[in-house]
C-alpha cells in the first residue's frame, strides 16, 4: 500500500511493481482490516495533514507487531505531518544536526544502491536504543550519528530512510527502495566489523576499485544531467534575477570559445547585462519573465535603458530575451510566433528578440555539437528583429 500527498501518481510510472504496492488516493486513511491484509505500507515524500498523520500513526503502530512492514521515505528531513507520523511510531531522538544536505554513509549491504542515489538528508538519530538497527550513518567528518534506521516490532518493522531524488526517475526510486527493503528482510549481510575490513580474497580489491571508478563516473554523469536539466527552466516559470542568471549561463554556453560572452555588471538595471567581445561592448541586453507574449513596450524598455546609460541607440544593438507566458502550464504558448508589429518595432530599434524557447534550442544545438555562436552574433549585429530557432534551423525575422 502506497501513501503520499506529494507523489500520488508515483505508481503509475513505468517499471513500478504494482504487485508489491498498490496506489491509494491522496488523503486516504486505510482501515485496520485493510492494514491486516497488507504486507507493506510505503509513505514517500510529504503528508499535508497532521490529522491524517496522527490517524496513520495509531493504525500502523497497532498493525506492525502482527507483521506489517512500514517504510517511511522522508524528504531530506523529518518535519511537519511526516514528523508527527514518525514520532507516533518510534520513540527515539530525531534531530536536524547537519547544516547542509549530506550524503549518508551506508552501513548495510542491502541499501548500498538506494543510499548511493537517494541517501541525502539533514536528519540524524542520536542516542538510539540498543534494539534499533542502524542502516546508515552520517558521513565521515559530520556528526557521526545514525542517519537511517530500522525498528523491529514483533513480526513487523518500521524503516526510516532519507529520500532525495537526484535526477533519477521515480520508477527507479521506488524499485530501488522496495528492492533494498526486500533484501534486508531476506537477511542480506550488514556491514563488516572493522577488524575484518582489511581482509581481501584474490581479485576483490580490483573489483572494489572498478566499482569506485564507475560510481565516480556515474556521479559525474548525474551532475552533468542535472546541469543540462537546468536549461529547461528557460521556458519555465522563472523571472527576475533567477531568469537573468540562467540566461547569462545559457548565452555563455552558446558563445563558448567564440571570444564573445555575456557579462553582468552593477552599472546596469536589475534585469540588464552586456554582450561583450575582446574589442569592447557589443550590445546591451535584458532578460525578463512575463505573463504575456513579448510586446512593443518590452522592446521600448531596451531603448529606454540604452538612453538612460547615454548609449548610441542606432549603433549599439539591444538584446531582449523573454520568458513569455511564464505562468502558463502548457508548452504550446511558449512556441507562439512573435507578432509582426513587435518584430518591426524591434527592427526599427535595433533590438534582437529571443524567446526562451529560442535560447533553449540554441543551447540544444550547441550541446549537440553545432557551433551556433556565429549564428547568434550575426543575428545580434544584423539590425534587429527576431531570431527564430526551430528544429529545422535558425532564421533572422525582420518583418
Amino acid at each position: 500500500m502506497y501513501l503520499s500527498d506529494r507523489y500520488p501518481t508515483l505508481l503509475d510510472m513505468a517499471g513500478v511493481n504494482e504487485a508489491t504496492a498498490a496506489a491509494v488516493p491522496p488523503e486516504y486513511v486505510p482501515s485496520a482490516d485493510e492494514l491486516r491484509g497488507a504486507e507493506m505500507v510505503v509513505v514517500a515524500g510529504e503528508l499535508k495533514s497532521a490529522d491524517r498523520a496522527q490517524q496513520l500513526a495509531g493504525l500502523l503502530a497497532d498493525a506492525v507487531p502482527s507483521g506489517l512492514v512500514v517504510v517511511i521515505a522522508y524528504p531530506a528531513r523529518i518535519a511537519g505531518p511526516v514528523g508527527d507520523l514518525v514520532r507516533g511510531l518510534v520513540e527515539t531522538n530525531i534531530q536536524d544536526l547537519r547544516e547542509t544536505l549530506t550524503q549518508v554513509a551506508n552501513s548495510h549491504a542491502a541499501f548500498s544502491e538506494y543510499f548511493a542515489t537517494f541517501g541525502r538528508g539533514y536528519t540524524v538519530f542520536p542516542h538510539l536504543a540498543d534494539d534499533i538497527e542502524v542502516l546508515a550513518q552520517d558521513a565521515p567528518g559530520a556528526t557521526g550519528h545514525p542517519a537511517a534506521i530500522c525498528v523491529h516490532r514483533g513480526r513487523g518493522s518500521i524503516y526510516l530512510l532519507p529520500m532525495h531524488n537526484a535526477g533519477a526517475g521515480w520508477d527507479v526510486f521506488f524499485n530501488s527502495l522496495i528492492g533494498s527493503v526486500d533484501q534486508h528482510r531476506a537477511g542480506a549481510a550488514g556491514a563488516l566489523p572493522d577488524y575484518l575490513r582489511e581482509l581481501r580474497l584474490p581479485g576483490e580489491a580490483d573489483l572494489l576499485s572498478n566499482i569506485e571508478h564507475r560510481m565516480t563516473e556515474l556521479e559525474e554523469r548525474r551532475m552533468e544531467a542535472e546541469r543540462l536539466e537546468r536549461f529547461r527552466w528557460l521556458i519555465g516559470p522563472l523571472t527576475g534575477a533567477a531568469f537573468e542568471t540562467l540566461v547569462l549561463d545559457s548565452l555563455n554556453l552558446v558563445l563558448q570559445d567564440s571570444g564573445y560572452r555575456a557579462e553582468d555588471r552593477p552599472d546596469t538595471g536589475a534585469e540588464d547585462f552586456w554582450i561583450v567581445s575582446p574589442d569592447g561592448d557589443v550590445a546591451l541586453a535584458e532578460a525578463k519573465g512575463i505573463a504575456t507574449h513579448v510586446r512593443r513596450d518590452h522592446v521600448n524598455q531596451v531603448d529606454n535603458h540604452r538612453m538612460m546609460l547615454d548609449l548610441d541607440v542606432p549603433d549599439l544593438p539591444g538584446l531582449l530575451v523573454v520568458n513569455a507566458f511564464r505562468g502558463h502550464p502548457e508548452l504550446e504558448r511558449r512556441t507562439l510566433d512573435v507578432n509582426a508589429d513587435v518584430v518591426k518595432r524591434a527592427r526599427v530599434s535595433n533590438v534582437l528578440i529571443l524567446r526562451g524557447i529560442d535560447l533553449y534550442r540554441l543551447v540544444a544545438l550547441k550541446v549537440g555539437g553545432e557551433d551556433v555562436a556565429a549564428t547568434f552574433v550575426d543575428a545580434l549585429l544584423g539590425g534587429g528583429g527576431w531570431l527564430r530557432v526551430t528544429d529545422q534551423g535558425t532564421e533572422l525575422v525582420q518583418g
